[in-house]
């Protein structure tokens, strides 16, 4: 009677499965783009006398960039400053009244045409006389007539101007010194701003990215705001521009926090802060710009710069992660993985949903909880059912390595 062939158990190793917890990340491709960024113009023409800088130097708020020919504007200035001078002696004049010297002055005025006046009035009452008896001739006459009138008139205009000493000046004229006043001081103002605005100087602390123009070349602020002198930069804080897809864009919420690093050295990172969300997609690629904010005291990040931008979930969740070889899939079937049922020994058929892949890893979304025993080396010289022999995978990093088992 014959014997059957005992068939050999065929070994395999396996590694144990394990949750790990883990930050889900997206990386998304971006641009550095300066914290602070200006090109500088002047606000008012004229001809450039200097440039105080050069391209790279570093300047602070308030320094002198550049500086047209002065001479028209302080010209400017100084009649400003002379009429606002001339309106409010003007005025404090008439606020201050008519002083007693002055109302003395008109009174005797007055006394001396009301004398001048009476002397006429009897010379002509008396010349009157001699033409009727003809001693004297009528041009004569007429003279004396003149000179009467002249004298009426003059003691008119000194009376009415010793009332106006008693009175002093009225509301009205003082208002009207007082407007002259204000207008004068508004001139000067603007004519100082005027002459100001000539000097260029650096809105904020930065470097000279550009110089745009040389001593000698005439500006003027039309059309389009005029002829640009430098360009200035300021790059202590520096912000990475992402480009965000619709789907991924609860991940970049106003003030998370993003990991940003150039894309040519990966060793150059840093951390940034999501300050502005865009509201407009850009209607050729259909993603939303994000602008997170990050320090750049070293000025290690330099203006476009392309960088990667890795935004992580704020809470970890488990997730588990098997080699890509572990993975079997039959034509047209779904995919599966080999485990072995530590009480039998055999091998058992496991249904699995696939989530994405990095390096040489599948993340697991469905069919595996943790604890079991997944083959990975050997899985394709045995299936289902069969019995094995089973040791410790020495190399998965999800793995607790068990001992060789019989």
């Amino acid at each position: 009677m014959s014997q059957s062939t005992p068939v050999a158990t065929r070994s395999v190793e396996v590694v144990e499965v394990r949750p790990i917890a883990e930050r889900d990340s997206i990386k998304l491709i971006g641009r550095i783009e300066p914290g602070q960024e200006v090109t500088l113009y002047f606000e008012v023409p004229g001809v450039v006398a200097e440039l105080f800088v050069e391209e790279g130097d570093d300047v602070e708020p308030g320094a002198p960039i550049a500086r047209l020919i002065l001479d028209d504007y302080e010209s400017s200035y100084s009649r400003a400053k002379a009429e606002y001078n001339a309106a409010r002696a003007e005025w404090e004049l008439y606020r201050a009244g008519t002083r007693q010297e002055d109302i003395d002055l008109a009174r005797a005025d007055h006394e001396r045409a009301k004398a001048r006046k009476a002397y006429w009035n009897d010379e002509y009452k008396r010349v009157r006389q001699l033409v009727e008896s003809r001693a004297v001739s009528e041009s004569e006459f007429q003279q004396v007539g003149r000179e009467r009138d002249a004298a009426v008139q003059e003691e008119l205009m000194a009376k009415a101007g010793l009332e106006r000493a008693v009175a002093g000046y009225r509301k009205e004229e003082i208002a009207n010194a007082a407007a002259k006043v204000e207008a004068s001081r508004q001139a000067a103002i603007l004519a100082e701003r005027q002459l100001q605005k000539a000097t260029l100087k650096a809105p904020f602390r930065g470097r000279i990215e550009r110089r745009l123009a040389d001593p000698g070349a005439y500006v003027n602020v039309f059309p389009m705001g005029g002829v640009p002198i430098v360009h200035l930069v300021n790059l202590e804080h520096v912000d990475a521009v992402i480009s965000v897809p619709e789907a991924m864009l609860s991940r970049f919420g106003t003030g998370n926090e993003v990991e940003i690093a150039s894309a040519v050295n990966p060793k150059l990172r840093g951390v940034g802060r999501v300050i502005h969300v865009g509201q407009m997609a850009d209607r050729a690629s259909g993603t939303y710009a994000v602008r997170a904010r990050l320090p750049n005291p070293d000025g290690r990040f330099s203006g476009g710069m392309v960088v990667l931008a890795d935004s992580r979930d704020v809470s970890p969740r488990n997730s588990i992660r098997i080699p890509v070889t572990a993975i079997r899939r039959a034509y047209g079937q779904s995919p599966y993985v080999l485990l072995v049922a530590p009480d039998s020994n055999q091998i058992v058929e496991r249904p699995v949903e696939l989530g994405p892949i990095t390096a040489n890893q599948v993340e697991i979304i469905n069919g595996l909880s943790g604890g079991e025993l997944l083959v990975v080396r050997g899985q394709h010289m045995v299936v289902a059912g069969d019995r094995v022999q089973y040791e410790a995978f020495n190399k998965a990093p999800i793995a607790q390595k068990r001992g060789p088992q019989p």
